[in-house]
């Protein structure tokens, strides 16, 4: 199964809806990153509020996973090389300096190590996530944020790619799936 095929099983979307459920999609970020990550390894989600693919992880055990807030995701406050995996699943478009938050987490990671970015696509909704409605009420607020925010901020491939050379990384794979940009980092040994 190819790194694409494994993010998506997180965030299928329903057939012809473009709805994405909120707790499946966590649950399968959360299979990614373990995937990456060595048993034992410290893990660090940048996120709003608790953090949820972080508690996902948690459950399973055998990691030491922390949180930090996407207020900090410019000056994280750990250590160098603190960390085997970097996720973050917040859309890159909401980071006021995006290259300055990719070098942050190229920072915090050990050699060797990996970040995972989730950037979700305009027109993707979530059901029942963070601060929306299950339904149809949920899907239609979405919808409106989508059509007037979302569509005209959202990176593609080519400018998240220059992103990624703007701060510095030379290591990477940016895989366009139906719902999200996923972009995976490889920090050097």
């Amino acid at each position: 199964m190819t790194h694409a095929q494994k993010a998506e099983e997180g965030q299928k979307a329903e057939e012809g809806t473009g709805v994405v459920n909120d707790a499946e999609r966590h649950r399968g970020r959360a299979r990614m990153v373990a995937e990456r990550t060595p048993a034992g390894g410290r893990i660090l989600e940048v996120a709003r509020g608790t953090g949820r693919t972080a508690l996902e992880l948690a459950k399973s055990g055998g990691y030491d996973v922390e949180v930090a807030d996407v207020e900090a995701a410019s000056e994280l406050p750990y250590a160098d090389r603190s960390f085997d995996v970097v996720f973050c699943g917040v859309p890159f478009r909401d980071f006021a300096v995006p290259v300055e938050v990719l070098r942050e987490f190229r920072r915090v990671l050990k050699p060797g190590g990996r970040a995972l970015l989730v950037d979700p696509r305009e027109g993707v909704l979530v059901d029942g996530g963070e601060g929306v409605p299950k339904g149809k009420a949920g899907r239609s607020a979405t919808r409106f944020i989508r059509s007037r925010v979302w569509s005209r901020r959202a990176y593609s491939k080519a400018q998240f790619a220059e992103l990624l050379a703007r701060a510095d990384v030379i290591a990477y794979d940016i895989v366009e799936t139906p719902t999200s940009l996923v972009v995976e980092i490889a920090q050097a040994r």
